[in-house]
């Protein structure tokens, strides 16, 4: 398992609790700050004033979709450089929508967990931020 970089703090956004908090606790376990938010709405609102190193979100939420949030920080002039990995279970066609809304990496459910932290250490580093990257792994 990838070791992570010391101090790299991770918003993690899913509607579902039980989905959201068992991505939050493994990836505490490995040693990230996690902050956790259960809408978009309240996303947007922790990563603009709390600007995390990178956020992963699930796509299909009610109110702000995981793709409408990803829109949302690309237009923030504060937040827009901040890595997006958006998750779905429904399927390619919505892998495709959330990477042209700008998100950095988008995967299928179920996760591949040790796969996902190779790909939050690749999109932290200082090169790959401020810019969307290049996909990690094919969509």
């Amino acid at each position: 398992m990838a070791e992570p970089a010391q101090h790299i703090r991770v918003l993690v956004v899913d509607d579902h609790y039980d989905s959201e908090e068992a991505l939050a606790r493994l990836l505490r376990l490995c040693g990230y700050t996690v902050f956790e938010a259960f809408s978009g709405a309240t996303a947007f609102s922790i990563a603009v004033n709390l600007l995390p190193d990178i956020i992963i979100t699930d796509v299909n939420m009610p109110g702000v979709s995981g793709i409408e949030l990803t829109e949302m920080i690309r237009s923030d002039p504060v937040a827009r450089s901040i890595p997006i990995v958006t998750i779905t279970a429904q399927g390619r066609s919505v892998l495709r929508a959330a990477r042209k809304a700008g998100a950095d990496l988008a995967m299928e459910k179920p996760l591949d967990f040790e796969g996902l932290l190779n790909d939050i250490e690749v999109l932290t580093r200082p090169a790959h931020t401020g810019a969307q990257t290049q996909n990690p792994r094919p969509v």
